[in-house]
């Protein structure tokens, strides 16, 4: 490994430690760690199933009252979503609709979970 290897390897590692003592890594690192559609199932159906439904295909309990109803998750639409969009509707919710943002409502590891829960659905 030449000089200028070892240089650049010092300043990765000394921009990487810089970062976690910030607490930037650990954030960012949650955002794409993979989260666990078990606990997001648990999520869903304490805040989310109102609306969505216990299926969240858009026939809770709520969705009647409501226009226009609330999305079906399930959908091709929902599916063609990455995770931040999702995680971006769920943050700040949906302009024209019932959809409110839950930004304080969770905290990141329960939005993985969340997303990942929506991510498994079927059709």
């Amino acid at each position: 490994m030449g000089r200028e290897n070892r240089v650049n390897n010092l300043r990765v590692f000394i921009l990487f430690l810089f970062a976690m003592v910030l607490g930037v890594v650990p954030d960012l690192l949650a955002i794409h760690a993979p989260g666990n559609p078990e606990a997001g199932k648990d999520i869903f159906m304490e805040s989310c199933q109102h609306c969505h439904g216990p299926s969240a295909r858009g026939d809770g309990q709520m969705a009647e009252y409501l226009d226009p109803r609330p999305k079906d998750l399930t959908s091709a639409s929902t599916r063609s979503m990455t995770d931040d969009q999702i995680r971006k509707v769920i943050i700040e919710g949906r302009k024209g609709t019932a959809m409110a943002g839950f930004e304080d409502a969770f905290e990141d590891a329960q939005l993985i979970d969340l997303v990942a829960y929506i991510r498994s659905l079927k059709p």
